[in-house]
C-alpha cells in the first residue's frame, strides 16, 4: 500500500499476518550477516472495523535496497513468480514458472512476468538475467564462472535457512515464489527473502525433509557450493537453534514486548531438537571430521625452500583456513573437505606453524601445528619461530 503521508517515516507498507515463523527466518538471517527488512507489530484498523494485530513490513523495493546498499536502487531486483494461462472459458491450459534456466527461449519477452523487474522497469533490460541464467542451465561453470554471477555468500546464507527451516514454499525449495533475485551495483546477484510460512513446521502439505530442491540442484551438486552451504547450516545450527540462550533470549523478548503478539516458543523449540537429527544425518561424517595437516601426516619438515604449500582437511562449519602473520599465503579449496595452502613463508630455523580454521567471523573454531626446520645458511645463527 502507498499513503500520501508518511507515517513512521515511510510512505510505502506492507502488511502480514502476525504468525511468528517469517520473524524468526528474518532474525536467523540477520545473525548470520545477510540483510533482511525491517518490521514491526502494529495495530491495523480498517475504516471502523476494530483494531487488528499486523505485522508492518518494509517492502523490498527501493527504499529497502538504499538502505542497504549504496546506491541499491541503481541494481536490479526481480521478483520471481509462477505465469498461468487460462481460456476463455475459465479451463487451465498452461503454465510458466521461474527456475535457473532460459526455458523459454532467448526473447526476453518471455521472462517478464515469471522474472518481473522491480527496479529500473524502463530500460527493459535482461541481459544479465539472461546471462547468469543460461551459466546454471549449461552447468559447465566452475567456483570462479558462477562468482561472475552471484554473490554465493549471500546466496548460500539464504538457502540454509530456507533448507534448515523446511521453507518448502520458496525459490531455492523448489517452488518460483516467495522469493527475490537482486543483482547489486557490484553485478552479482543474491536472494532476498520474502514470507516464510512454511518455515518451523508451519503449513507444508508437501513435508520436504530436504534442504534444496530441482531449481537449484545445478548449483547444489558442486562439491565447493556444499562447503559453503554447509557452513552456513552449521553456524545456523550450532547456534540459533537447539539449546541456543540468544533464540530462547529472542523469543521471550518477542513475546514480552507485546502480550497480545504469541510467539509460542515451545513449538519452535520442538522443530529445533527434530530437525537436529536430520540435519547432521544430511551432513554425514564430514561435519565429524578432524581439522588436521595432512602435508607429511602432521609430522616435522625438513626443507632448504623458501615457501611451503601445506595441505589439510576440515569438518563442514569451517569458514576458511588462516595462517597468522602470513599475507602471502593463498588457500585454496579441493573439494568440500580438503584444502590446500600455498606460499606459506618460512624463516631459517625452525618454523612453528598454527593453522586455524575459522568461522565467517573470524573465530578460531579448530587449529593445527606443523614444525618445518629450513636449516639456516653457513656462518649464521637461526632462531625458533
Amino acid at each position: 500500500q502507498t499513503c500520501a503521508l508518511p507515517i513512521c517515516g515511510h510512505v510505502k507498507f506492507s502488511w502480514d499476518n502476525n504468525d511468528f515463523n517469517t520473524r524468526l527466518a528474518r532474525w536467523m538471517l540477520y545473525q548470520v550477516g545477510h540483510p533482511v527488512n525491517e518490521s514491526e507489530m502494529v495495530r491495523h484498523v480498517i475504516n471502523a472495523t476494530q483494531p487488528q494485530l499486523q505485522e508492518d513490513v518494509e517492502p523490498i523495493g527501493s527504499d529497502f535496497l538504499n538502505r542497504i546498499f549504496k546506491h541499491g536502487s541503481q541494481g536490479e531486483l526481480y521478483r520471481t513468480t509462477y505465469m498461468f494461462f487460462y481460456k476463455d472459458n475459465g479451463e487451465g491450459n498452461n503454465m510458466r514458472n521461474s527456475t535457473l534456466a532460459l526455458n523459454y527461449g532467448d526473447d526476453p519477452i518471455n521472462y517478464k512476468v515469471v522474472w518481473s523487474k522491480r527496479t529500473r522497469e524502463a530500460e527493459n533490460d535482461y541481459t544479465a538475467l539472461m546471462d547468469m541464467l543460461r551459466t546454471v542451465q549449461d552447468n559447465q561453470f566452475d567456483e570462479k564462472g558462477l562468482r561472475r554471477h552471484m554473490d554465493l555468500e549471500m546466496m548460500f546464507k539464504n538457502w540454509a535457512l530456507r533448507g534448515y527451516s523446511k521453507d518448502s514454499d520458496c525459490f531455492s525449495m523448489g517452488t518460483s515464489h516467495n522469493c527475490f533475485f537482486y543483482r547489486k551495483p557490484d553485478g552479482k546477484f543474491m536472494n532476498i527473502l520474502w514470507d516464510a510460512d512454511f518455515a518451523f513446521g508451519g503449513f507444508d502439505p508437501k513435508k520436504q525433509e530436504g534442504y534444496w530442491g530441482g531449481n537449484v540442484q545445478n548449483v547444489m551438486s558442486k562439491p565447493w557450493a556444499q562447503r559453503l552451504f554447509y557452513y552456513y547450516l552449521v553456524e545456523i545450527l550450532e547456534n540459533y537453534t537447539k539449546n541456543s540462550p540468544r533464540v530462547n533470549a529472542y523469543m521471550r523478548a518477542e513475546q514480552e514486548a507485546n502480550p497480545n503478539f504469541q510467539v509460542n516458543p515451545q513449538r519452535f523449540l520442538q522443530f529445533f531438537a527434530g530437525r537436529e537429527p536430520h540435519a547432521l544425518q544430511q551432513m554425514g561424517d564430514k561435519y565429524k571430521l578432524d581439522f588436521k595437516i595432512t602435508t607429511n601426516n602432521g609430522q616435522p619438515i625438513t626443507t632448504d625452500a623458501l615457501s611451503l604449500t601445506i595441505e589439510g582437511q576440515s569438518p563442514y562449519g569451517v569458514f576458511t583456513v588462516v595462517i597468522d602473520g602470513q599475507p602471502r599465503a593463498k588457500l585454496e579449496w579441493l573439494d568440500d573437505t580438503r584444502w590446500r595452502l600455498h606460499d606459506v613463508g618460512l624463516s631459517p630455523g625452525v618454523n612453528e606453524l598454527e593453522l586455524r580454521g575459522v568461522d565467517q567471523w573470524g573465530n578460531t573454531k579448530r587449529s593445527a601445528k606443523i614444525t618445518v626446520t629450513k636449516p639456516a645458511p653457513p656462518g649464521t645463527k637461526a632462531a625458533a619461530k
